[in-house]
């Protein structure tokens, strides 16, 4: 396991990486990409549309929680909050700490830091009725957007015959390293959630069957 330290693309292609682990240059045939894109990396699968990530809040607290609540983990949701932009969210609960997932929409731009301030009082009310006075036991509270993805579901019209369809369509990747270009990349693949269309079974027999189909 290891991670790209530096990558280069070359008339549309993969044309060098650089290793966290190894020493000197590798140079690949092809490139596939499983589950969610890093936010770090200057990639857009598609369109990139109604998507959905976490902002993950983490409460230090300067006194133990009440025993039945610690190891205890709350989810909730309701039908007033569904096609909102605020429509799940999970809260665990440790010796001293809290970790709770809010999902959020991925937009561009977006940082942790717009989100904390209205997002912690939120979540301080939603869980007055389980820890009461839970905002004057915080010592240190931190915010991070999870690179977890969610595809908000979308009536996908097909138009072609059932000849013309592929079972596992490709998703076109695009290069953004360039300031205010936006450029198709050749030979790079893409298994996961952001493919249009795709629901949740689709993309885990994809992501399953992925090493028998990649072409190189």
């Amino acid at each position: 396991k290891t991670s790209i330290r530096e990558w280069v693309f070359h008339t549309g292609s993969p044309w060098c990486l650089e290793l966290e682990s190894f020493e000197g240059l590798v140079q690949p045939e092809r490139l596939a990409f499983f589950g969610g894109l890093s936010k770090n990396l200057p990639l857009q699968v598609g369109k990139m549309e109604n998507l959905y990530t976490s902002l993950k809040i983490e409460w230090e607290l300067k006194e133990d929680l009440e025993e039945p609540l610690q190891g205890e983990r709350i989810v909730s949701t309701d039908l007033t909050r569904l096609g909102t932009k605020r429509p799940f969210w999970e809260a665990s609960f440790s010796k001293n700490k809290v970790a709770i997932n809010l999902v959020v929409p991925m937009e561009k731009g977006s940082k942790a830091s717009f989100l904390s301030e209205e997002s912690e009082k939120r979540m301080l009310e939603e869980l007055e009725p389980f820890c009461p006075d839970l905002k004057n036991k915080i010592v240190k509270s931190s915010f991070s957007l999870t690179p977890e993805v969610w595809v908000e579901e979308k009536k996908v019209k097909f138009y072609k015959k059932p000849e013309e369809m592929s079972f596992y369509p490709a998703a076109d990747i695009f290069d953004l390293s360039k300031v205010g270009k936006k450029k198709k990349l050749k030979k790079v693949d893409y298994y996961g959630p952001l493919k249009e269309g795709y629901g949740l079974f689709s993309s885990l027999m994809e992501i399953k069957d992925a090493h028998s189909f990649l072409r190189l």
